[in-house]
């Protein structure tokens, strides 16, 4: 990819050791780790730049992807943000049915409504009552001075979310390999 030109974006969690100092980068930059596993130390270390991203609440609680290969972990993304626009789609329809306002729409209140309105037995009309459930899913106007607790019990245990990547320096062996593996790996002049 990137001997293509692609840039991408690699979200690691704890279970990934990052390198700092490795000095396999020709031009040195700040925020530069290395990823070189144990198994590949006989590969060129991938050069990353760090961005740290500040964690918010998730709204559709899809942490990690079940797919194996990059084909079907795009499917799988697009059919999750698909199950998102969706509900908002008809919460925003019902919306100015209703001559409300299109942009006060919840994520999360359309994403329960939808979720009741399944569970709903069939003989009950289920049309009607997520009509009326969407034209309720909108964020309220009141100001909260403190965080506001959920109201939906009982609550489930959820899991652990991953933790930062490990960062560590990078060894002195660690960076002899790598400064032969650059010789090694560089163009003749």
């Amino acid at each position: 990819m990137l001997q293509r030109g692609h840039s991408f974006l690699l979200r690691v969690g704890s279970n990934v050791t990052l390198l700092t100092g490795l000095g396999y980068d020709f031009e040195p930059r700040d925020g530069l780790v290395y990823l070189w596993p144990k198994n590949f130390r006989n590969l060129p270390p991938l050069v990353l730049r760090l961005l740290v991203l500040k964690r918010g609440k998730q709204t559709i609680y899809r942490r990690t992807m079940m797919s194996r290969t990059p084909e079907t972990c795009l499917l799988e993304s697009q059919g999750t943000m698909l199950s998102l626009w969706l509900p908002g789609l008809l919460c925003v329809q019902e919306q100015l049915r209703n001559q409300g306002n299109p942009r006060r729409w919840s994520t999360a209140q359309a994403r329960d409504a939808v979720r009741c309105a399944l569970r709903r037995p069939l003989r009950l009309c289920r049309h009607r009552f997520l009509a009326g459930q969407l034209r309720d899913a909108v964020h309220d106007s009141h100001v909260r001075l403190r965080s506001k607790d959920s109201r939906n019990y009982p609550r489930k245990k959820r899991e652990k979310p991953p933790g930062p990547p490990k960062i560590k320096p990078a060894t002195p062996h660690q960076i002899l390999v790598a400064t032969q593996l650059r010789h090694l790996l560089a163009p003749a002049a």
